[in-house]
């Protein structure tokens, strides 16, 4: 059975997700913006589940979302605190991506057995 410290860490990576998630509609939300955070909720159930693909998945897009909002950062020109907010979410979805990828908790999280439960 994995850890609480495991189980932990991929409940605030999901809480993380969701939160930017729902941050990055304002003003307001278009229904692309719906349909993101309905994809993101049933990819966060499946990492919850401890399914290795949704991991993997979630690695990939936290990666890839992370390095655009840095390149985006280096490449623009708006605003401090546009570039900061940016920089916030970049830096949580490369750390996300970071330890999904390379803590020895989080591995044994997806090893064993989920009880939800517990």
């Amino acid at each position: 059975m994995a850890d609480s410290s495991a189980k932990k860490i991929v409940l605030s990576i999901i809480a993380a997700t969701l939160v930017l998630s729902v941050l990055s509609w304002f003003p307001s939300p278009e229904p692309k913006d719906i349909g993101r955070l309905c994809i993101n909720g049933i990819f966060c159930w499946f990492l919850f589940k401890g399914k290795t693909w949704a991991r993997w998945i979630f690695v990939v897009l936290l990666a890839l979302g992370g390095a655009i909002g840095v390149f985006a950062i280096a490449s623009s020109h708006s605003g401090t605190e546009k570039s900061i907010v940016l920089l916030a979410m970049s830096v949580t979805y490369l750390a996300s991506a970071g330890l999904l990828v390379f803590s020895k908790n989080v591995a044994s999280y997806f090893s064993a057995p989920i009880q939800i439960n517990s």
